[in-house]
């Protein structure tokens, strides 16, 4: 079930955006604004400031990739979309993690170890408390799917969805396609497996706690960690084009809907219709 691992790691990730959303203001990381004008960069600000607070959310993303004139490809152009829809909710003690985790993530240089070594009870106190409902969808063409199944030797399927529940610190996985991926997987009779990321998560910590220099190292990496993520999202800002797409009925209100593409099209040369 060589698959499991990479995808257990991928999943843990998933927390990640939660600490984001959940941020105090003077560490909020710069909005892309792009070419907007000063009202519509601000609904974006607004935004992210009135989200640190949230703990509990809806979300639709759609990520697309078409590209193409690869010479000696066989398909052209390559293109993907994945699509990921889900619910996420927090309890209180897991919204204080997400927030100090938030913090660590972004106070570069002001980190020291005594935060490090408060990371491993974040991190429970996050994922014992963190529910979510989510389905990720990977779709491409036939021709594609055909040829990334000659390469690997393996079907591949044009889509590809895996449902995804997380409650009382346990994900549940629906392994149900990618069984077509891993033959290997088929020794497991049901369609969803559980992880018990709590459990797996307290058993490291009492395999290997935390150590003085293990905390020194880690804020070392947090430190450069957080400036690298600022420098990054300063450096991409000019090679990035924000545009304001009409509103979108909420139903009792109004939605406001950006469309970020790169500069150049090299990755997606229009933004989709809401």
């Amino acid at each position: 079930m060589r698959l499991l691992a990479p995808l257990f790691v991928l999943l843990l990730t998933l927390g990640t955006p939660l600490a984001v959303l959940a941020q105090d203001a003077p560490l909020t990381p710069p909005v892309l604004c792009g070419d907007l004008d000063e009202a519509d960069c601000a609904i974006l600000e607004s935004s992210q400031q009135a989200m640190r607070d949230a703990t509990s959310f809806a979300f639709d993303v759609v990520f697309s990739l078409n590209t193409g004139g690869f010479p000696d490809m066989p398909v052209d152009p390559v293109a993907f979309d994945v699509t990921t829809t889900g619910k996420f909710s927090l309890d209180p003690a897991a919204a204080v993690a997400a927030r100090a985790m938030s913090d660590l993530s972004l106070q570069g240089a002001a980190v020291d170890a005594e935060m490090i070594e408060n990371l491993p009870g974040m991190l429970l106190d996050l994922y014992s408390g963190l529910a979510l409902d989510v389905s990720v969808n990977l779709q491409t063409s036939e021709e594609i799917a055909a040829l990334l199944a000659a390469e690997s030797d393996t079907p591949f399927p044009a889509s590809l969805d895996i449902p995804l529940r997380m409650v009382d610190g346990t994900l549940y996985i629906n392994i149900a396609s990618l069984k077509e991926l891993d033959p290997s997987m088929d020794e497991v009779s049901a369609d969803w497996l559980g992880i018990d990321v709590v459990g797996a998560l307290e058993q490291s910590l009492a395999d290997a706690p935390v150590t003085d220099e293990g905390a020194n190292e880690a804020a070392m990496a947090s430190a450069v960690s957080g400036a690298v993520t600022m420098q990054v999202m300063k450096a991409i800002e000019p090679y990035v084009t924000v545009e304001r797409m009409d509103n979108v009925d909420l139903g009792d209100q109004e939605g406001a809907v950006f469309c970020y593409l790169d500069r150049h099209g090299w990755l997606h040369r229009r933004c989709p219709v809401p």
